[in-house]
């Protein structure tokens, strides 16, 4: 699941507003029905209304998450008040229906009614509730090529339920469409019009924004040298005519999943190489990952002053070539507004933030941003929705640095305030976009960030690459929007 959002608040009656037009800004920017946004704020507000009710003063906490699949949107909350089992109740002869609220926040009625297939459970001492909002679905591309018009018409009618599907029956007109569009899967017969299948692939493969696209021929040609020749050109499945709709959509699945691996595979190796290091007075910033490589949906911006430096970390919310646009719009753009030098960092954040959410770029997405300024060893920052930034020293733990400050555009007036740390001698500050540890089962990225950096404390000054490389194992397939910053 890929974390878009992931913040504690206090159980306080405030804390309903503010969850609400997260919940409302977010999801209105995604591809949820309206309906489902206002049944989300509803039993949300439910939920919450009781938990306040029931908790035991201002020190208590509810964790929202917002994570995304596929095909889905998944919210839940986390709370530590008493645990109220539906299923128990029920075994009391308990009304469900009735609508009296209950403890442990479950206002089961109306959840039960727009949510039912939520999920209610207790870990470790602390409460989940979550349900999932479904998305338009999302159909992968691929290409089907065939002379033969009635075999072409026939697979095309096969996959068009679950695919994207673009039929041709002239390899040359397939080609053209090839060389300017991403495809997933293309699905070729042996035996073309003009030229052989292998000739066509090795066309392709010079095609280097098809490098993981997956190929499935279907010939009627079912000898051991004809299947031979074709996996040596790079085929991935081979299919022998008359091929029946089950039979195509299992493998057309199962190359899906096997170009997906070999995609991770091949951005994980490209990222535990890639570094970019930045200098900032007598500090070293370096940046892993996404930052890096420069795909995805992250943003770095570092800027040398007269008296002290600029740094922009930011994360925009989503990945692939989406995000990857918005972010190089969002980092010309802060880019733009530094070629005046400001007097006061603050000032120059609020202008930032209440321009920022004005522009187009910015209308159908949510930006996470820390803004830090750097004289020396000492740092101003501003964090407004990021992931809460650690120091770690050699004398002890990694602690948490700050506070997180409402996301852009969330309230029109607010007014973000500069918070301080001196880093002194042997001191690293670490910050991390929210996709480093999106996978872990409780989507805790600090808590799982603070057992790498205190597993790694002993090399991390002298080498901040091997807290990178500890962190690789635990990223997800959303690998592409996962960074790391160290500053020491």
């Amino acid at each position: 699941m890929n974390v878009l959002f992931y913040r504690r608040f206090n159980l306080i009656w405030s804390t309903l507003h503010s969850v609400r037009e997260i919940l409302l800004t977010l999801l209105a920017r995604l591809d949820v029905e309206s309906d489902e946004i206002d049944n989300t704020g509803l039993v949300v507000t439910e939920y919450l209304t009781n938990l306040i009710r029931h908790s035991e003063g201002e020190d208590e906490a509810v964790t929202l998450v917002i994570g995304r699949t596929l095909n889905n949107i998944t919210i839940e909350l986390v709370d530590p008040t008493s645990y109220f089992h539906p299923t128990l109740s029920q075994q009391n002869n308990t009304d469900l229906s009735d609508g009296e609220l209950r403890e442990g926040g479950m206002g089961l009625a109306l959840i039960a009614h727009y949510f039912p297939d939520f999920k209610y459970f207790s870990n470790a001492g602390k409460n989940h509730f979550s349900f999932t909002l479904a998305l338009k679905k999302i159909k992968n591309r691929i290409v089907i090529i065939d002379d033969d018009k009635a075999s072409l018409q026939l697979i095309n009618a096969y996959l068009t339920s679950d695919y994207e599907c673009h039929a041709f029956d002239d390899e040359h007109q397939a080609y053209q469409y090839l060389i300017g569009h991403n495809v997933d899967l293309l699905v070729i017969d042996m035996n073309l019009n003009v030229m052989l299948a292998d000739e066509f692939l090795s066309n392709i493969k010079q095609l280097e924004h098809l490098n993981s696209i997956g190929i499935i021929v279907i010939s009627g040609d079912g000898s051991r040298e004809t299947m031979l020749k074709a996996h040596l050109c790079g085929v991935d499945d081979y299919l022998v005519k008359p091929v029946s709709k089950q039979q195509l959509e299992l493998v057309c699945e199962r190359v899906k999943s096997r170009c997906d691996t070999r995609t991770l595979q091949r951005k994980v190796s490209a990222q535990e190489t890639q570094i970019a290091t930045y200098a900032c007075d007598e500090l070293l910033l370096s940046a892993y990952g996404n930052i890096a490589s420069g795909g995805g949906g992250d943003v770095i911006l570092h800027h040398a002053m007269e008296k002290n430096t600029f740094v922009f970390f930011a994360d925009v919310m989503g990945h692939g070539e989406k995000a990857q646009r918005v972010a190089l719009e969002l980092r010309g753009f802060v880019k733009g507004l530094l070629t005046s030098p400001y007097n006061d960092f603050t000032a120059f954040v609020n202008t930032l933030a209440r321009t920022l959410v004005k522009q187009a770029f910015m209308q159908q997405t949510l930006v996470t941003f820390i803004a830090l300024e750097i004289t020396q060893r000492e740092i101003s920052f501003i964090n407004a929705g990021h992931p809460i930034p650690l120091c770690m020293s050699s004398q002890q733990d990694a602690i948490q640095v700050g506070s997180v400050q409402p996301l852009l555009g969330l309230s029109s007036n607010y007014q973000y305030h500069k918070e301080h740390i001196i880093l002194d001698e042997g001191d690293s500050l670490v910050m991390a976009t929210d996709g480093l540890f999106e996978n872990h089962e409780n989507c805790n990225a600090l808590t799982e960030l603070i057992k790498v950096i205190n597993a790694s404390k002993t090399t991390l000054n002298c080498d901040s690459s091997a807290l990178w490389s500890k962190c690789l194992p635990r990223l997800s397939k959303e690998i592409d929007d996962s960074s790391l910053l160290v500053l020491n």
